[in-house]
């Protein structure tokens, strides 16, 4: 195996930094506030509901990875998706 190098490092952590396309950034957070005290957010891909007029489009919940988020790349690139499909794309940020 080839030792560990510290241009490999750098490398990775600038493509790891490259900020989010336009076309994924489009989303609203909405912070929910549990009875135990914690708090989850809702990262809608469109506007929330109670800024919705009806919508028949069925909602697709996404659920990220333990150490990811609603602003990973994967994640986002996943609601888009789901947008383009007629879905209502929401994801789950878990307690923090």
């Amino acid at each position: 195996l080839l030792g560990w190098h510290w241009t490999l490092s750098t490398l990775l952590g600038a493509i790891r930094a490259t900020p989010l396309p336009l076309a994924l950034r489009g989303s609203e957070e909405v912070l929910l506030r549990l009875r135990d005290g914690g708090t989850i957010g809702l990262d809608w891909w469109e506007s929330p509901p109670e800024r919705q007029q009806s919508s028949s489009k069925p909602l697709a919940l996404v659920l990220p990875g333990m150490a990811n988020s609603s602003r990973s790349l994967y994640i986002r690139r996943c609601m888009a998706r789901l947008s383009r499909a007629g879905f209502r794309p929401v994801a789950l940020n878990y307690r923090g």
